[in-house]
């Protein structure tokens, strides 16, 4: 009869490991859905970004352009303004070109300090997105390892049991 109790035991005791496993499969296997829903959002979100990222960077490179080409044309009309001036006493129109140069100036210096601006933020935001997706890599391979450990227990499982849960 202690043999008939001692066989039962071992039983109940598997049993009761066996459930164990398998609640601690289902927690894994939430855990593991539960990454792999924040991957895909990650992954949107980097993929919006970058879209975004062309978009902002054609715009700036759109704008740098026409910026570029109007400086220059006034560059060119100042520089033919400034050779007739030369030749004239025309003191008053001389110091409005001299402002204006200066103006001038300081509004390239104001867009590159703009464009530095916007770049560096974007490149931050670039890295915090590597940084999510990064983390969220993390968390799907330590849930892997976790799923994979489960497995092993599962494996560990008499016959009868994996059957009867499912498992084969």
């Amino acid at each position: 009869m202690a043999e008939t109790e001692g066989m039962f035991e071992s039983v109940r005791q598997r049993f009761v490991e066996s459930v164990e496993a398998l609640a601690l499969l289902r927690e894994r296997l939430d855990s593991l859905i539960s990454a792999e829903q924040h991957q895909a959002e990650v992954s949107q979100s980097i993929t919006e970004a970058a879209s975004q990222l062309r978009q902002t960077a054609s715009a700036l490179g759109a704008a740098t352009g026409t910026a570029q080409s109007a400086m220059a044309e006034l560059d060119s009309t100042l520089a033919a303004a400034t050779e007739f001036l030369k030749g004239t006493e025309l003191s008053e129109l001389r110091a409005s070109v001299a402002s204006l140069q200066e103006n001038v100036g300081r509004g390239i210096v104001g867009l590159r300090e703009d464009t530095r601006r916007i770049q560096d933020q974007l490149l931050n935001h670039i890295q915090e997105l590597q940084q999510e997706r990064d983390n969220a890599q993390s968390a799907l391979a330590a849930s892997q390892q976790r799923i994979d450990e489960l497995e092993k227990h599962v494996a560990a499982m008499p016959d009868r049991q994996r059957r009867k849960y499912g498992f084969d």
